[in-house]
């Protein structure tokens, strides 16, 4: 019988954790249906056994050396988020360096919040390199990276404090289906006088049109 992506998603669902496992590696190793981001989530919720995690770590090692682009981002996030003794933030770092290397959107984002948590004591975590990172994957069409900007320019850590980037940026976040980034757009309309982003407006706007087309959450 051929099993496909929904199979192991329904295995996860009724906590056939095994099943949804072998699913899983099966897809990704006929390279039919890759699913290297399921392995992902099934390692961060702690559903799989520790012989598991191995074969998983195995299996996109291997791939990292083709430069798949998939199992080098999820690697990584394996080492910098899964709740096993396999942390790593210094094989993380290199691993969405690579990522970011193969124009991987969520890969700039995920260094990006690297360095600003776990990683804030590395030599790169600066603010203008923060920046830069998550500016890039906005670029390259990451929703993420797009409200983390708005909320740099609000919070002023790593950012100049800046209402009108923050509101040009929410306001693109809102337009993309980000809930969270509308509310924050109003509520700073209504802390400015009637009609004061207009023109931020507008260029949101602009910029929306260049790249609603490749806008994604990455997997």
């Amino acid at each position: 019988m051929a099993y496909d992506l929904e199979d192991g998603e329904r295995a996860v669902k009724i906590g056939a954790y095994r099943q949804a496992f072998d699913i899983f590696m099966m897809l990704c190793a006929n390279a039919e249906d890759p699913a290297y981001y399921k392995l992902s989530e099934m390692a961060l919720n702690k559903q799989m056994l520790d012989e598991e995690l191995a074969q998983t770590v195995k299996l996109m090692t291997e791939e990292v050396k083709n430069r798949n682009h998939q199992a080098t981002y999820n690697l990584g996030i394996l080492y910098w988020r899964a709740p096993y003794n396999i942390k790593n933030i210094e094989k993380a770092v290199e691993l969405f360096n690579l990522a970011c290397n193969m124009e991987v959107p969520e890969a700039f984002v995920a260094l990006a919040r690297l360095y600003m948590n776990e990683g804030a004591h590395l030599p790169l975590a600066t603010p203008t390199n923060i920046m830069n990172l998550l500016k890039k994957g906005f670029e390259l069409g990451s929703i993420d990276a797009c409200y983390l900007i708005a909320k740099q320019h609000m919070d002023g850590k790593y950012a100049k404090k800046d209402d009108f980037e923050a509101f040009k940026y929410l306001f693109i976040s809102g337009r993309l289906g980000n809930i969270e980034a509308k509310k924050q757009a109003m509520i700073m309309q209504g802390l400015h006088p009637e009609g004061a982003f207009r023109g931020v407006q507008a260029e949101a706007i602009a910029m929306l049109e260049k790249l609603e087309g490749k806008m994604i959450v990455f997997k």
